[in-house]
């Protein structure tokens, strides 16, 4: 329905995928939603926001509306920790730049903001320079954004609640193997149905809370 429907009839309607991730934690595989991305990539003309923070929740609602053609905002389930202010800009397409270091790049997307916020600053305290982008637009891609971080770090780690598999990562991955080849580690669920059981601990499982985040980058840096 979505690909015929909206992104072949090139519809201006904007679906709104609600509980993603691992956010429905203990009902299990038949009801985390990890590929949508993945699916929803191989759409062609359709734009994948995949917000932060509730403030980029409401700006992204915002720009759906602005802009003609179909559209999917990716949001989870428990609450969000606040990282903007009401003035940030938000623009489809275009990601944003929290950190802007130079050792290594951490591009974080939707619900795994904020834990790449927390790992980026353990980082900084502890003498590494981050460039840490949220690119909460999938679809497309701010390649320009990547090249440079890309360019400037020569390591990229992405970190999203979504099999690595089809999405931010491979999307990353798919653009510096073209333009910029970069080693890209890809933080987010493997090729395997995702557990059950309480939300925090299933990050843990998969290596997305703050600490192991940081755990891989300073792996990757040895």
């Amino acid at each position: 329905m979505f690909r015929n429907d909206l992104g072949y009839m090139q519809q201006n309607v904007k679906v709104v995928g609600r509980c993603a991730g691992l956010t429905y934690s203990h009902l299990g595989p038949t009801h985390h939603s990890l590929d949508d991305i993945a699916i929803i990539r191989t759409i062609p003309g359709v734009t994948i926001l995949n917000p932060g923070d509730p403030v980029s929740i409401h700006k992204a609602v915002q720009a759906a509306a602005e802009f003609k053609g179909p559209a999917y905002i990716r949001i989870g389930s428990p609450p969000m920790p606040g990282i903007y202010n009401d003035d940030v800009p938000f623009e489809a397409g275009k990601g944003n730049v929290l950190m802007d270091g130079t050792d290594v790049t951490i591009i974080a997307t939707g619900t795994m903001l904020a834990n790449a916020v927390k790992a980026a600053m353990s980082l900084e305290s502890e003498g590494v320079s981050v460039c840490l982008i949220d690119m909460h637009t999938v679809k497309p891609l701010d390649t320009e954004l990547v090249l440079e971080a890309a360019e400037r770090t020569g390591r990229i780690v992405t970190v999203e609640e979504h099999y690595v598999t089809g999405g931010l990562g491979s999307a990353v991955a798919e653009l510096c193997s073209a333009n910029r080849p970069t080693p890209v580690h890809m933080i987010g669920v493997k090729d395997q149905y995702a557990s059950n059981g309480p939300y925090e601990e299933l990050l843990g499982l998969y290596g997305l809370q703050a600490g192991q985040i940081a755990d891989t980058v300073r792996n990757i840096l040895k």
